[in-house]
């Protein structure tokens, strides 16, 4: 066997492991949506009060609260005042609230799960039975994401549609990889 034929070999391998690798999607979980939802549709008729009330010095009061300001429920919303009330109710040991952290920060932060993760272990710790799930779900998320593989040297990635069809008349082909469309020469063995 040639050289030649061997490495055409190992670059078809590769490619076809990269389109069988799945991409790693910070999708939202639909539990977390979910989750999120019912938090927002119990609190919302409650929160002009709550945010006309002297503060209550309890974890459900912070609690609350954190996310009438979070989503801007009852008023304008106040992203930076609603975190650090639902991080007081959470360091008070108020699972709720570190689930509503952990979801939260899942959703707008996909960038950094690690402050996610974090809520969603001290919620497992306290015994909250969907902590362990998210927990590990985001774990395999995040594991994905360090697995993501790199783009071979000259390989272009997302290519607009003009820039497609040169690519294709000049002897490129595509791939789907991790999100992202790859396109390198045919016969660059």
């Amino acid at each position: 066997m040639s050289v030649r034929f061997a490495r055409r070999g190992a670059r078809a391998a590769a490619c076809a492991l990269m389109l069988l690798h799945p991409p790693a999607t910070w999708a939202v979980d639909l539990a977390v949506g979910l989750n999120i939802q019912e938090r927002t549709d119990g609190i919302a008729p409650h929160c002009a009060a709550l945010r006309r009330a002297a503060a209550v010095d309890t974890p459900s009061g912070y609690y609350e609260r954190g996310l009438c300001l979070l989503y801007g429920l009852g008023g304008t919303g106040r992203p930076d005042l609603g975190i650090s009330a639902l991080r007081r109710a959470a360091s008070l040991d108020y699972a709720e609230a570190q689930m509503a952290l952990a979801d939260y920060f899942q959703t707008t932060s996909p960038a950094r799960p690690d402050e996610a993760l974090y809520w969603y272990e001290r919620a497992e710790r306290l015994g909250d039975s969907r902590a362990a799930a998210r927990a590990e779900s985001l774990k395999r998320k995040m594991a994905l994401d360090a697995a993501r593989p790199v783009s071979p040297p000259d390989t272009i990635v997302d290519p607009t549609p003009m820039e497609l069809q040169d690519l294709y008349r000049q002897g490129y082909h595509c791939h789907y990889m991790s999100g992202e469309q790859w396109c390198h020469l045919a016969n660059d063995f």
